[in-house]
């Protein structure tokens, strides 16, 4: 089947490192995608420390560079942007994202987006379990009203979404949402998943699981793929009710080698074995061999009442197992290739800023597993995926929540410091920077402080986007990791002058003249754990953008 359509030119700025010259971004359908055949995908598993790609043809690498350039992309979903009206600041854009932790629960993120029977039914229950009737009233007003508001969501940027693997059941996850929700989407490919555990290549032995036969059995029983369905691609998405115009792929600069580096861990794993069979196995279950890196997905999306005609959305994913330094030149490539971008922007995604080197959180992918032995999964967590000397308690929780706190070297670190820093004094080529303000009257629940309007604060730091299943009441496992930076547009009327500049002069009340300034920025954490299983690791967000002028309720353009 032929291309959809082939090469959007990039007309809002390109960073030259972010991907090789001369390479456009490709659009394909579901059908047309270039998907890797069962053998293709055990080629790509190939392993050799001195020749990384022996073996594989010129013609699969090939193939492989273009699954990770591609996009797939749907347009023609039947739909209309609901632009709900929100308190009393009138017609709103909402935009809501969530790592949704591959697909895994697929029916209950479905249900939880879609605000269905079922999950009336499920908050129902959460509430009726509350001790006191003044408390399951509470509750249950509130979680209905959070399901609300995210049904009415327009713009879905969801992480960690896969395409055919076995943990999710083989759905296609960004198409099977878009179909349940009626919208349009656009998927882009994170990684190929090619470890040889997960492709049935190798298997757990009675060794590894300290000779657990019934758990050998069932862990080998749910790693074991089907070949005919297996297509092995993990990666990010933007579902929208609005039209899709243009759309780009962008690849992160490399902040960890997800091919070689996991899969060396299969020697160091056969030699460790009779030293410590508990580390061995969280490492086996927990190595991910992948092909690809982090990305960023922008997606141009058309609405009249922009001044532009259009909004952009970059989603991203940051990387994890790293240092918060490499985040941060991750999100220094993502603002270079927005300088130039006059749309109002909404850049989101899960940013992972837990403040250290993620390679010590891998154990968040085994914990969250369907092993029930959760006495044995918090002893891991505590003594090898999180440890907290009592030295640095104090630092822990100074920013375990609120990664934005200042950096003060060696009294109180927080080296994600300098990521927000950048996005807060970034300087857009129109004159307008991303909204870090936090009003009381634009908060959800009243806080102020710093992005507290895009992204709920609670009574210390931010409201947790990430939790281990056990967190012991917040002491270890909760993270602020997800997040929401907006950048709104003046209305033309108040320019006073027809070229953009570094310095762009405004009229004093050109501040009550801009929209899509962010509103009531939520966590729903709860919501996330209405089903008796959680539907994710990561809670949903989202965020209301004002869509008229203050006090006047005039309008830069037409609504939809």
């Amino acid at each position: 089947m032929a291309l959809t359509l082939v090469s959007y030119k990039r007309g809002i700025g390109q960073d030259k490192n972010l991907r090789p010259a001369g390479k456009e971004t490709v659009e394909y359908t579901a059908l047309s995608f270039p998907y890797f055949s069962f053998a293709e995908l055990k080629s790509l598993s190939v392993d050799d420390p001195n020749h990384p790609d022996k073996n594989i043809p010129p013609s699969l690498l090939s193939k492989l560079d273009q699954v990770l350039d591609g996009l797939i992309v749907l347009r023609s979903a039947n739909t209309k942007p609901h632009l709900p009206s929100s308190r009393n600041i009138g017609p709103v854009l909402r935009a809501a994202e969530w790592n949704i932790e591959r697909g895994e629960q697929f029916e209950q993120v479905a249900e939880t987006l879609a605000n269905s029977p079922e999950l009336s039914s499920a908050v129902a229950s959460k509430a009726a379990a509350a001790k006191k009737t003044k408390d399951r009233k509470k509750l249950s007003t509130r979680l209905t009203e959070e399901a609300r508001l995210l049904a009415d969501s327009d713009i879905l940027v969801l992480n960690e979404v896969d395409l055919g693997v076995t943990r999710s059941g083989y759905h296609d996850v960004s198409a099977d949402l878009a179909h349940r929700l009626n919208m349009n989407y656009v998927y882009g490919v994170e990684f190929v998943e090619v470890d040889p555990l997960k492709l049935g290549l190798e298997t757990l032995s009675k060794q590894d699981v300290a000779d657990d036969e019934a758990l050998q059995k069932q862990l080998n029983d749910e790693l074991k793929p089907d070949p005919s369905r297996y297509k092995g691609l993990h990666g990010s998405a933007v579902l929208s009710r609005l039209p899709i115009g243009s759309t780009e792929m962008l690849r992160l600069p490399p902040c960890y080698d997800w091919f070689s580096k996991e899969a060396a861990k299969t020697a160091a794993i056969e030699e460790g074995k009779r030293y410590a069979s508990e580390k061995i196995f969280l490492e086996k279950i927990g190595r991910e061999v992948r092909r690809g890196g982090r990305m960023a997905l922008l997606v141009r999306l058309k609405l009249s009442a922009s001044p532009t005609g259009y909004i952009t959305v970059l989603n991203t994913h940051l990387e994890d197992k790293t240092k918060p330094d490499c985040r941060r030149r991750q999100m220094q490539s993502i603002l270079e290739r927005l300088q130039s971008v006059t749309d109002p922007i909404i850049l989101s995604g899960d940013f992972n800023t837990t403040g250290m080197d993620g390679n010590q959180l891998s154990v968040k992918y085994i914990v969250t597993s369907k092993v029930t032995d959760y006495r044995f999964w918090v002893h891991q967590s505590l003594m090898y995926a999180t440890p907290i000397p009592a030295l640095h308690l104090t630092k822990y929780f100074k920013s375990y929540t609120d990664p934005t706190t200042r950096d003060i070297p060696f009294l109180m670190d927080n080296k994600e410091a300098a990521l927000f820093n950048d996005a807060q004094h970034k300087l857009f080529n129109d004159g307008k920077h991303f909204d870090f303000t936090g009003t009381t009257d634009r908060s959800v629940n009243g806080r102020r402080k710093r992005l507290a309007n895009s992204n709920e604060r609670a009574l210390k730091g931010f409201a947790y986007t990430f939790g281990l299943p056990r967190d012991f009441k917040g002491m270890v496992g909760r993270s602020k990791l997800d997040w929401f930076f907006i950048k709104p547009v003046t209305c033309p009327t108040s320019i006073t002058t027809k070229s953009y500049s570094s310095r762009m002069p405004q009229k004093r009340n050109s501040k009550n003249r801009d929209v899509f300034t962010p509103y009531f920025g939520r966590t729903m954490m709860e919501l996330n754990r209405v089903f008796p299983e959680q539907s994710s690791d990561h809670a949903p967000i989202l965020v209301d953008l004002r869509l008229t002028v203050k006090k006047s309720q005039d309008q830069c353009n037409r609504l939809e």
